[in-house]
């Protein structure tokens, strides 16, 4: 078995790093604000106890879990597609120079996450799954502009005024709340923190499991995929 927790275990975004793999971080939780940090700080708890009790288990931390390398396929309710997503719908992006997309294949993290969740000597250890490799969010609004998902990037204000008025016009929800959380979400998109992702890259590596590139081609599969 496994525990499967997320890095904002450790503290508010842009606070700190790098943050080690280390299966005991006492000294974080106490730190953590927020509903889901604090669950995930309690879920964490919740497994030393255990492995002191001598389940075998591991802690897994990924970051923000990115489509399919192959297909495309995304989780519709992940921020960043959503993010994405609201974009399309309104022909619209925000203008930023701060805010990146961090992002690791699902398809990747879920072979490694069954190699180390299956062998008994990665137990009772934690393991940071975290893109280094963050992409701005500027480059992906001008591939979808070129791509024509997109008519125009614009000032976050006006980009604020299109969600709500889209919001307002077709009833959608999602929409009016994502205008209302930008503040909550930028603290994320500008996050800049370290993690120390050493043990989980080499058991990747040494069960020959290569990393997608997070390119172009990469975001190209998640455009077609949202249009199909």
């Amino acid at each position: 078995p496994s525990c499967a927790v997320s890095p904002t275990v450790f503290s508010p975004p842009g606070q700190g790093g790098p943050f080690p793999e280390a299966p005991h971080i006492a000294l974080y939780p106490e730190h953590l604000t927020g509903g889901i940090p604090r669950a995930k700080g309690g879920a964490e708890k919740l497994f030393g106890e255990a492995v002191e009790r001598g389940l075998p288990a591991c802690v897994l931390r990924p970051g923000n879990i990115g489509h399919h390398s192959a297909t495309g396929a995304a989780n519709p309710n992940d921020f960043q597609v959503m993010i994405m997503n609201a974009c399309a719908r309104t022909g619209l992006a925000p203008e930023v120079d701060n805010w990146h997309f961090e992002m690791t294949p699902v398809d990747y993290l879920s072979q490694a996450i069954v190699h180390i969740a299956s062998e008994k000597e990665h137990f009772n250890a934690a393991y940071n799954a975290v893109a280094d490799d963050r992409i701005p969010a500027e480059g992906v609004f001008q591939q979808m502009h070129a791509k024509g998902l997109i008519r125009d990037i614009v000032p976050m204000e006006t980009w604020c005024s299109s969600l709500s008025e889209h919001a307002a016009r077709e009833n959608a929800p999602s929409l009016q709340l994502m205008a209302e959380s930008l503040s909550d979400l930028t603290l994320y998109l500008a996050d800049e923190s370290d993690y120390d992702c050493r043990r989980f890259e080499t058991i990747a590596q040494s069960r020959g499991l290569k990393r997608p590139p997070v390119d172009e081609s990469y975001f190209d599969k998640l455009f077609t995929a949202m249009a199909a």
